[in-house]
């Protein structure tokens, strides 16, 4: 999708953290030198060669960004190596970033409105963590609206549906854990569900539904049919409570725009709002922790942002990404991006690969999130007010909350089990997996 930018609105989205950082020589001197470099191959080991100038690298302004004893976090306040934790303004107060993605982002997949897909969708579970914890129950899929599918729906975890309209089915459903239906289940034709756990239904049941090893929850008015398969029925009220949270005051994206856009370290890294507007080499920047704001991203080549800190970068209108956006994290640093337009990506890989749960991405605009040509995605997206579409499809490493999601191909999304235990560096309890 393509759009113009925007003027700064109050409305917008959240973005990602820090572009800048310091690195003390000799505890005193600050060497200034962001470059535009060829991209490495190693996430890892993306930060070797900042200092100096790569091939046909052009220096431009900014900091070279290790772990200095006098990092810039912004206009009036100073930052040092990983810095504080990054807190973002809500109807409770400023509360830490991390916290709010383990109260958020418990599904691998979360929708505010009706859910409606045209393609197969599969989800699975991993914990960037620890490679041994892949149990696939973690991998949720909710939504406040009703489901609609024509293509199969299979998620390794518990499917919460909190709509009065219930689902619709066309391909073949699997919940990996609980399933549970505000409304009717209707399997059309010859499509049929396969409920790992207990299944809870406020209304009809039409179709093959086999309950495999759990209960059966209906009202005392619905008849089961012999096209339903459960160990027990039970009879009686049946609620299903919204999964999402999509209240407003959950975060204020545009309030954390608007303040980075006036206090922001950007002058002492050495960078203008417009660093990252026309990029048209690959280019690599290193950053330290703080908060910075730039007025739009607009890529049509590669861009890796070296995190060496806990980082915010607020954007204030549109994030264009012709190539991709590669996030390489330092142990223990994150990165927050806000952005206050559309995002429209075009392939190649966005986020942070071996730590998806310390890239978040966030927004309370509603402008639209594209997804062109499968890319690879590995992010917490919290974008509630947002239509995203992948008419190719797309896999997603961590986690997606958007108003709904349009499917135009087969897609993947793997939770990050990381997520339930990110929030615990602010004292937020650890998660548990939806049931």
């Amino acid at each position: 999708m393509t759009g113009a930018p925007r003027a700064r609105s109050p409305v917008s989205w959240v973005g990602v953290a820090a572009l800048a950082a310091v690195v003390a020589l000799g505890a005193i001197a600050c060497h200034r030198d962001i470059r535009l470099l060829p991209i490495g191959d190693d996430e890892g080991g993306a930060g070797a060669g900042i200092g100096g100038a790569g091939a046909g690298g052009a220096a431009v302004g900014g900091l070279d960004a290790g772990a200095g004893a006098a990092g810039a976090a912004g206009a009036t306040a100073a930052c040092s190596g990983l810095g504080d934790p990054i807190k973002l303004p809500t109807s409770a107060g400023a509360t830490c970033a991390a916290a709010l993605e383990t109260r958020a982002h418990q599904f691998a997949l979360c929708a505010c409105d009706t859910l409606t897909l045209g393609a197969r969708l599969r989800t699975d579970a991993f914990d960037s963590t620890n490679s041994g914890n892949n149990d696939q129950v973690s991998a949720a899929v909710g939504t406040d609206g009703a489901l609609v599918t024509t293509a199969e729906l299979e998620a390794g975890g518990a499917i919460y549906v909190a709509d009065p309209g219930g689902v619709s089915a066309g391909g073949h459903l699997q919940a990996g854990a609980s399933f549970r239906s505000g409304g009717p289940l209707t399997m059309l034709s010859n499509a049929e569900a396969d409920l790992l756990g207990d299944a809870y239904v406020n209304g009809e049941i039409t179709g093959m539904v086999k309950v495999n090893s759990g209960t059966l929850f209906v009202p005392t008015t619905v008849t089961v049919g012999s096209n339903v398969e459960a160990k027990m029925v039970s009879p009686g009220p049946v609620l299903v409570s919204a999964p999402c949270g999509c209240s407003d005051g959950f975060v204020d994206v545009a309030s954390a725009i608007s303040a980075a856009a006036l206090d922001n370290g950007d002058a002492a890294a050495g960078f203008g709002q417009d660093e990252l507007a026309m990029v048209s080499i690959a280019t690599q920047l290193s950053l330290g922790c703080g908060t910075y704001f730039l007025n739009a991203i607009d890529a049509t080549a590669p861009v890796t942002l070296v995190v060496h800190g806990r980082a915010l970068l607020a954007v204030d209108n549109s994030v264009s990404l012709g190539a991709g956006l590669t996030v390489a994290l330092d142990s223990s640093a994150e990165l927050d991006l806000l952005v206050g337009g559309w995002i429209n990506t075009s392939g190649g890989t966005i986020g942070a690969p071996s730590a998806p749960a310390r890239f978040r991405i966030w927004t309370a605009s509603n402008d639209s999130l594209t997804f062109d040509d499968q890319p690879t995605i590995a992010a917490v997206v919290h974008a509630p007010g947002s239509v995203a579409t992948a008419t190719s499809g797309l896999t997603l490493s961590g986690s997606l909350f958007v108003k709904t999601l349009n499917l135009g191909g087969d897609s993947e999304l793997h939770y990050d089990r990381a997520i339930l235990s990110a929030g615990a560096e602010c004292g937020e309890p650890v998660a548990t997996p939806i049931p």
